[in-house]
């Protein structure tokens, strides 16, 4: 389940980013303080409410918060938009990410301020197989760099 990101989840975003399986691939660094996490979440909100861009946490059950997904840097006039995604290592390889960009994807139209074709970029670097196997598997295309790109028509 996928539910806006909220100050409560603060806690539970800091031990994900923090996390030396994730933040050796993420674009936050190897650590990142609570206060720095609730800037970031801040900033997610304000971007929500502009229309700009979403952070989502993604939700089991069981487990509570086990990730997040997220659209940034919203360009209008170039129409593109980033996709950001961390998962916890525990729940890797159950289909839980292809699933949240799945819904991401379809709903995009929803999550941010757009009602035309929209071009969905991911940055990946080269050594995380897993979430480049992930883009690939979901249609995205290599672009230059460490940069993934799939056209998402609305």
């Amino acid at each position: 389940m996928l539910k806006p990101i909220t100050y409560r989840d603060m806690t539970t975003l800091h031990t994900l980013l923090n996390d030396p399986l994730i933040s050796k691939f993420n674009d936050y660094g190897e650590s990142i303080s609570s206060s720095e996490i609730k800037a970031l979440i801040q900033w997610d909100l304000e971007q929500s409410y502009l229309g700009l861009g979403v952070r989502l946490s993604i939700n089991c059950e069981t487990s509570g918060m086990i990730g997040c997904i997220g659209l940034y840097e919203y360009n209008r006039e170039l129409s593109e938009v980033y996709l950001g995604f961390e998962l916890s290592p525990l729940h890797w390889g159950q289909g839980i990410m292809r699933e949240a960009i799945e819904c991401v994807i379809t709903n995009i139209g929803q999550l941010i301020n757009i009602n035309r074709d929209i071009k969905l970029l991911a940055r990946v670097q080269v050594k995380n197989l897993r979430s480049v196997k992930l883009l690939e598997r979901q249609g995205f295309i290599k672009l230059e760099n460490s940069e993934y790109s799939k056209l998402v028509s609305l």
